[in-house]
């Protein structure tokens, strides 16, 4: 795996996954504009200008053209948007309390673990309910 011709960094690897999911919601044509805008506001600063060029300009021309014609019904669509709100939950949670992923201030004391661990199962559940996970 790595000899591969792909980023290994989380934040551009969770970019294709988030990529997938926008191509499948959107048509190609807000599908792509929408994903540079994403790519540019929530990777990082401190990702490699070559990640993120490799994300923008070589995998996302492909996902788009591989994907837009897909006819998924709008219902469907939608489905899949609350699935990945549920994806997005879980990651935003646990990269809360990931100090080298999100370096939030006040995270790593000893309260603010507590309290995390407390709402575990109530922040699990509650994205467990939007992706359908049981």
């Amino acid at each position: 795996m790595d000899q591969g011709d792909f980023p290994k960094d989380y934040f551009t690897n969770f970019g294709a996954i988030v990529a997938n999911f926008v191509c499948f919601m959107f048509p190609s044509h807000i599908a792509s504009r929408l994903l540079k805008f994403l790519a540019n506001v929530l990777l990082p600063a401190e990702t490699p200008p070559a990640e993120k060029k490799w994300l923008t300009d070589d995998y996302l021309p492909v996902i788009v053209e591989a994907t837009k014609g897909n006819n998924i019904p709008l219902k469907e669509r939608v489905d899949l948007f609350v699935m990945l709100l549920g994806v997005l939950v879980k990651l935003a949670f646990a990269f809360s309390y990931q100090e080298q992923f999100l370096p939030i201030p006040g995270f790593q004391t000893h309260p603010v673990i507590y309290i995390g661990g407390f709402l575990i199962p109530m922040v699990n559940g509650f994205a467990d309910s939007l992706t359908g996970f049981k």
